[in-house]
C-alpha cells in the first residue's frame, strides 16, 4: 500500500481471505505448482492493489438492490499480495532451478475487532510467534514482513494441484545443540531449544520489473539468525 495511504493509519482502515496462488520465478514462464507441505520461505514483496468489493458482498449488494429497487453503496476492502519465495526449485522448462514462488492475495488488509480478528491477523501473529500489543497494532505496516523468513505451510484440495495457504509459521527449528534435551547453559539457543533460521531471497524482482534473465541465480545458504521477526 502507498506509503502516503498507510502511514499512520489505524489497523481497521488498512487489511486476508484466502484467494491464494503459486507462480513460477517469471510471470511468462511455465507453471510448476508448489509440491511440498511445509517450506521454509521468505516474503519478497508486498504490492498494494488499491480498493474493491469482495465477491460475497457484492452478490449480496446486487441482491438487496432488485429487492428494493434502491442503488447501495458497494463495501470496500483494501487488499493485495506478498510474494514469497520457497525453498523448492523448478524442476523443468526455461527456468528450471529457480526457486518458485507463492503468492499470498490479502483481499481485507484489516485486523478486525479483538473478538474477531481477520484471517490477516491471525496468520501475521502465527509467522511472528506472539500476539500483536496495541501499540504494535497502531505501528504495524504492510511492508514490515519484507524481508522477513518464515515456514509456510499449504493445504491440498482433491483433484488440484495447486496449494492453498494453511498456515505461515516462525522461521524457528530445533537447535543442533540441544538434540536430545535442551541445556539452559547452550551458547546457540539459550536455554530455548530452538534457533531463528535466515532464509535469504536471491535475485527476486519485483512483479512490475519482470525481465528475462541469462542464467539462473547461485544457491544461498541457509544460516541461523539471532534476533527474532522485526514486527
Amino acid at each position: 500500500m502507498p506509503e502516503a495511504e498507510t502511514q499512520g493509519a489505524k489497523p481497521s482502515e488498512i487489511a486476508a481471505n484466502e484467494g491464494d496462488f503459486t507462480v513460477t520465478q517469471k510471470e511468462d514462464g511455465d507453471f510448476e505448482p508448489i509440491k511440498g507441505t511445509e517450506l521454509l520461505a521468505v516474503c519478497c514483496e508486498f504490492k498494494y492493489k488499491g480498493q474493491r468489493e469482495n465477491k460475497f458482498d457484492h452478490e449480496k449488494r446486487l441482491r438487496k438492490q432488485e429487492e428494493t429497487g434502491k442503488i447501495l453503496k458497494p463495501k470496500l476492502y483494501h487488499n493485495g499480495f506478498y510474494n514469497f519465495q520457497v525453498n523448492e526449485e523448478i524442476e523443468q522448462g526455461e527456468f528450471a532451478g529457480q526457486r518458485k514462488e507463492f503468492r499470498w492475495f490479502v483481499n481485507n488488509l484489516s485486523f478486525g475487532s479483538p473478538s474477531h480478528p481477520t484471517d490477516y491477523k491471525k496468520h501475521l501473529e502465527s509467522w511472528r510467534d506472539r500476539p500483536f500489543s496495541d501499540q504494535e497494532l497502531k505501528a504495524f505496516h504492510a511492508n514490515n514482513v519484507v524481508g522477513v523468513s518464515c515456514f509456510l505451510r499449504f493445504k491440498y484440495e482433491d483433484g488440484k494441484d495447486r496449494p492453498k495457504l494453511a498456515a505461515i509459521l516462525p522461521a524457528r527449528t530445533h537447535c543442533p545443540n540441544c538434540v536430545q534435551k535442551v541445556s539452559a547453559d547452550c551458547d546457540i539457543c539459550k536455554g530455548k531449544g530452538k534457533i531463528w533460521v535466515k532464509f535469504e531471497p536471491v535475485d527476486y524482482t519485483p512483479v512490475d520489473e519482470r525481465v528475462e534473465e541469462d542464467e539462473n541465480p547461485d544457491e544461498v545458504a541457509e544460516g541461523a539468525a539471532e534476533e527474532a521477526p522485526p514486527f
